[in-house]
């Protein structure tokens, strides 16, 4: 059994894997990228000891979303810009300088 820390850095470099291919999409945001965590962590049968709740648009973990952009940031491997257009928030992720160093992992 993988210690917390871990599997939490596991799902810290499927994260970034998943928003460096992309990030340029226009409809890449939360949504999307919760939806194809999700569903790498379902195919690869990976216990990242996720928490999902069933939402209309899909799998959702605020939990996890909110510490993953923060872990982004913190690595530098993407910035996070939230904005709101029409009345919804839209999250936008650029890779930051370091974001070659995730690769390795």
């Amino acid at each position: 059994m993988f210690l917390k820390k871990q599997i939490y850095f596991r799902r810290v470099v499927l994260a970034a894997e998943i928003a460096s291919k992309l990030h340029n999409q226009p409809t890449f945001g939360h949504v999307k990228f919760q939806k194809l965590v999700y569903l790498c962590e379902q195919i690869s049968k990976m216990n990242l000891h996720s928490n999902y709740s069933k939402q209309a648009a899909g799998p959702y973990d605020r939990k996890f979303i909110h510490s993953i952009d923060s872990e982004l940031n913190r690595q530098k491997w993407f910035n996070i810009k939230q904005e709101t257009v029409d009345g919804y928030k839209k999250f936008t992720y650029t890779p930051s300088v370091n974001l070659q160093k995730a690769k390795k992992y």
